[in-house]
Order: C-alpha cells, then sequence, then structure tokens
C-alpha cells in the first residue's frame, strides 16, 4: 500500500487486467447490493418484534388496524399478531441466505483482490523504473 506503480502492459495484458478490474468491481457492488437487502430486513424484522411486543400488551378484543398505503384497515389483534410473526420467519430466512450470500461475495471480493495484486506484481515496476520484486 502506498507504494506508486508504473506499469506498462500490451494490449492483452491490459484486457486482462480490466477484465479483472471489471470482476472486482462487480462483486463490489454485489456485495453492497446484498449489504443493502441485508439491513433492510434487518430493520423491518426488529420494526415487527417491536409491533408485536406493543400488540402482545393489549387485550385480545382491542380494535387494530393495519396501515395500507394511506389507508388504516381494521384487524383483529390475532391476525395481526399471525401476520408479524410469519413476516418475522420470512425475515429469519431472507437474513440467512443473504448473510449467506455475503460471505460469499466476500470471499469472491478477496479472490479478486488478490488476482489483481498477483498481477500487479508480475507486470508491475517500481516508480524508478526497476523491476518490481
Amino acid at each position: 500500500q502506498g507504494r506508486m506503480l508504473t506499469v506498462n502492459l500490451s494490449e492483452d495484458q491490459r484486457e486482462a487486467f480490466e477484465s479483472l478490474q471489471s470482476t472486482y468491481n462487480g462483486h463490489r457492488n454485489k456485495h453492497r447490493s446484498v449489504l443493502a437487502q441485508l439491513g433492510l430486513v434487518e430493520r423491518e424484522r426488529k420494526r415487527n418484534t417491536l409491533t408485536l411486543n406493543e400488540l402482545e400488551a393489549l387485550p385480545t378484543n382491542t380494535n387494530t388496524y393495519k396501515a395500507i398505503g394511506k389507508m388504516f384497515l381494521m384487524e383483529p389483534c390475532d391476525k395481526l399478531k399471525a401476520e408479524l410473526v410469519s413476516a418475522n420467519q420470512e425475515g429469519e430466512q431472507s437474513a440467512k441466505k443473504l448473510s449467506e450470500q455475503k460471505a460469499a461475495l466476500e470471499n469472491a471480493l478477496s479472490d479478486s483482490e488478490q488476482k489483481i495484486k498477483d498481477f500487479l506484481d508480475t507486470h508491475g515496476t517500481k516508480e524508478g523504473g526497476e523491476k518490481q520484486e
């Protein structure tokens, strides 16, 4: 890190390097997307859990309303609780799948980064023009 490389590449080598960069950027973008999705799922699960905790404290005959867009629909309390429990279970499954994708993408990112470093070590020269060791 912090070292300046001067790289003189043939056209084939340049294409290979651009391919490595493209692969790395693709993995990085997918990783960011998965992180964003995972954050969204976690926030939704927390919100559902908090709402469920609030509903548990209410008597069963309490009038409850479900927000649907700008409209509120009256729903039995038990039905809302069941929907929240179901949504949390689906959220757990989604979070598990996203976590697996995240781990796989982190491995792919690491591999891509290592391939780029190896390429630069093989084809690069130090700033002074001498061959990189």
